[in-house]
């Protein structure tokens, strides 16, 4: 499995595994991190640089996924509570530009399809309810506010219309 390296690749599983926004993704401290309990608190995001509640104005809870585990462990390793988790190669948090133009340049240098680092959200999503998870769930998980929200992010694959309608059958 193709993995981007560094800071860009805790991003891209933040976004990916986690389903946090760049914002919140970049906002991430140490201190949202319970390992304890295996869950990230999202309770921040960042906007340009100045720190705001979620999209969805209020905080959310997301159980750490286990790929999700050691990367974050690795991450949060020696670093005091407040600190960032998301830190770039001079270890400052990485401006929005910077993400959106490292994911560009990854995308390009390994021969895939241009996309959004949002695209990763629309992932986590759709595995999410591929995998059978409750909508009410994932919508919680998300941090969407309506459950129409969380539809729009659904993409129903060939394969998951097949299934659909063998049920008809039964």
């Amino acid at each position: 499995m193709l993995e981007a390296p560094g800071w860009l690749g805790l991003a891209i599983a933040l976004a990916a595994m986690a389903g946090m926004r760049m914002g919140e993704v970049r906002a991430l401290e140490v201190r949202d991190v319970d390992f304890e309990q295996h869950r990230i608190l999202v309770r921040r995001a960042l906007s340009e640089e100045t720190s705001l509640t979620p999209k969805s104005g209020h905080e959310r809870e997301v159980p750490l996924a286990a790929g999700l585990e050691a990367r974050l462990r690795e991450a949060v390793k020696n670093k005091l509570p407040r600190a960032r988790v998301l830190l770039d190669d001079e270890g400052q948090t990485p401006r929005r530009q910077q993400v959106l133009h490292q994911v560009k340049r990854f995308l390009h240098r390994n021969g895939l399809k241009e996309r959004s680092f949002h695209a990763l959200r629309h992932y986590f999503i759709s595995q999410l309810m591929k995998g059978g998870a409750s909508a009410e769930a994932v919508r919680v998980l998300a941090g969407h506010s309506k459950l129409e929200m969380t539809q729009r992010y659904a993409h129903a694959a060939t394969a998951d219309l097949r299934a659909a309608i063998d049920k008809l059958g039964k």
